[in-house]
């Protein structure tokens, strides 16, 4: 029902709406049944006229009738959520919901996301605008069903979690194959732009854009550095990640938990664990301390990287006008908002540094064995584009080189 009341009316007259039409509809303004007839007043917004029908077709299509001062002999106009959806008319304002996993007043919500949101307002002139859902859902797992489900609007999505429908967006996780959140998020921009958005892998949601998250690099206590000739993979490593951690219960929680887990496992008889995480985490989640040393990983152990999606349905929603407004400040401009968590990253580095953080870059022989860690992964992400039709190893070329090119702006 707000999907006819805004298609109608625009924002804010949800509730006179569903007045109107209460006795129809019963007490729940959602259970609108295929068939009910609807009454649209013009009195919501224009001088009171003769009210227009709104008739609830299957498939979630409603078909509005002439409302206003229109024509009422014009054909009804139609919105749905599916495949085929006609975009809303120049001037028609949208109000859409994007649901947040972080907690508000993590870096990406309060450096990208809101500031992205705020220029889609702006650049569009208010016809466009995002809001929380009355229900934020936080399982970072579920974003992209909840956005092509139609549960939500718009979302982010934690790339890390999509191995299996998304693997050939999986590239940053590789070792050594990511670099600041900036440039890593450009350059799978760059690599999407060029090469996989040939296919749709984001059936039933469209892709505004990447963020990236700052590398991962390697944590142990200071007496044991990690050296080449460990085994990585079998040795005990733990990563905290930027989902079900730190962004969405907060730092002191996870500090308090990782504590009570450090106290458990006594590091010091000759198994020190491994922690891979960028330094912000490990600050935060008290991680690192003075006994501790991180080696630092050029192009990182990973990068995390997260994808921008609105539905479909939404889109369509959204005039031709207005999409390609949003489209301008999307793409690899959202990428590039990334910088702000390299910016967030790179403070919390300079305060442990201060307070004696010990830095150990890693050498020759450690980083040729992270790159044959990498390799295997690499050929498989070869091998899966192939078969996508997407020449593999051109594409890979394409993504280092890039990755090599994106200059850091002047200032950072």
């Amino acid at each position: 029902m707000s999907l006819i009341a805004q298609r109608a009316y625009g924002a804010g007259v949800l509730d006179e709406f569903y007045r109107v039409n209460a006795n129809t509809i019963g007490p729940n303004p959602n259970a609108i049944d295929v068939g009910m007839v609807l009454q649209v007043p013009c009195s919501l917004r224009a001088p009171m006229g003769e009210p227009a029908s709104v008739v609830a077709q299957p498939a979630q299509t409603a078909v509005i009738g002439p409302i206003g001062n229109a024509d009422f002999n014009a054909a009804p106009i139609e919105i749905g959520n599916g495949a085929g959806d006609v975009a809303a008319p120049d001037g028609a304002e949208v109000v859409l919901t994007f649901n947040k996993a972080s907690a508000p007043n993590f870096i990406i919500n309060v450096g990208i996301i809101d500031p992205y949101l705020a220029k889609v307002k702006e650049v569009t002139e208010g016809r466009v605008q995002f809001v929380d859902p009355a229900i934020i859902n936080r399982d970072a797992r579920a974003q992209l069903d909840l956005v092509r489900t139609g549960e939500v609007d718009a979302a982010y999505v934690f790339n890390g979690y999509l191995g299996a429908s998304h693997p050939l967006l999986q590239l940053p996780m590789q070792p050594l194959m990511g670099g600041t959140a900036y440039q890593t998020a450009v350059a799978l921009w760059r690599l999407e732009d060029r090469y996989l958005a040939a296919k749709d892998h984001f059936e039933g949601g469209h892709l505004l854009g990447f963020i990236g998250a700052p590398a991962a690099h390697i944590w142990r206590l200071r007496e044991a550095p990690v050296v080449a000739g460990e085994d990585l993979v079998k040795t005990n490593e733990y990563t905290v990640p930027y989902f079900d951690g730190l962004d969405t219960r907060g730092a002191p929680a996870v500090r308090e938990e990782n504590a009570s887990w450090l106290a458990e496992y006594d590091e010091k008889k000759g198994n020190p664990l491994t922690f891979a995480m960028a330094h912000g985490a490990a600050r935060a989640g008290g991680i690192w301390n003075e006994n501790r040393t991180v080696t630092e990983i050029p192009n990182g152990v990973y990068t995390p990287t997260f994808s921008v999606v609105i539905s479909d349905a939404a889109w369509a929603r959204i005039s031709a006008a207005d999409q390609a407004a949003i489209t301008a400040i999307s793409g690899e401009a959202l990428a590039k908002a990334s910088l702000k968590w390299d910016e967030f990253d790179n403070g919390h580095r300079r305060i442990m540094i201060e307070q004696g953080l010990d830095v150990v870059k890693a050498d020759v022989e450690l980083l040729a064995e992270l790159q044959d860690r990498s390799r295997g992964g690499l050929d498989a992400w070869i091998m899966k584009a192939d078969q996508l039709g997407i020449p593999g190893y051109e594409a890979l070329q394409f993504y280092n080189n890039t990755l090599r090119e994106v200059a850091l702006p002047s200032e950072f």
